[in-house]
């Protein structure tokens, strides 16, 4: 049987119909999308996120806009070394969104530091900002990206190259974000091997990295 699950704040979630019953806490962890023989864990009524010793949090923000979703306060981003302006501070996190999203002036800084920092060929896609010719390498050397969230950065999710990148047919490797000027998501491909739980009732989000295929 296939369908789809709400997790969402909005009152005709799962989660808000259950309530109290589940003590208004779920994690999920997300496997790579190359692990076929694996599928990712939900947990509802449980943040065993928040046990781990790697566990770091942030408070949720309530935007009457968005109230449906998990906002959070984007502090800053960091490439490598290099830090990234941030303009606009909210960000909401959704497992159902594939691709980060992000202002474009973001996307352009992005782009800028790891095109100068990546020595595979760039090749053209008209659906992403940023694509390599990885048909020679396995994993693609980078110099990593740092999602600090929270009001003094108190929570950083780190991407890796299989965070940062989907690989495509023909060895293309294209950055896992795309330009927005509506609204940040954290998506997807970002939370894979990533475990976050939710504790409503707190107010908080818990990230701590694992290998969502031994959960």
């Amino acid at each position: 049987m296939a369908g789809l699950v709400g997790l969402g704040r909005s009152g005709l979630s799962l989660i808000s119909q259950l309530g109290s019953s589940v003590g208004k806490k779920f994690s999920y962890c997300l496997v790579p999308r190359t692990s076929n023989s694996v599928s990712s864990k939900l947990s509802i009524g449980a943040n065993d996120v928040a046990s781990d010793p790697n566990v770091q949090s942030t408070n949720l923000i309530h935007v009457s806009n968005t109230d449906t979703f998990y906002t959070v306060k984007l502090h800053g981003i960091k490439v490598g070394d290099k830090d990234v302006k941030v303009t606009e501070n909210l960000i909401i996190i959704d497992s159902g969104t594939t691709l980060n999203l992000l202002n474009s002036d973001v996307v352009s800084q992005v782009v800028s530091i790891l095109e100068k920092s990546i020595s595979l060929p760039r090749v053209p896609d008209e659906n992403f900002p940023l694509c390599f010719n990885a048909s020679s390498v396995k994993t693609i050397d980078f110099p990593g990206i740092d999602f600090k969230f929270g009001v003094s950065g108190e929570a950083t999710v780190k991407m890796g190259p299989n965070n940062a990148f989907v690989w495509l047919e023909g060895g293309k490797a294209c950055l896992a974000i795309a330009a927005s000027e509506d609204v940040q998501i954290i998506g997807n491909v970002m939370q894979q091997n990533l475990h976050v739980g939710f504790d409503l009732d707190e107010s908080k989000v818990y990230f701590a990295p694992a290998d969502c295929t031994k959960l």
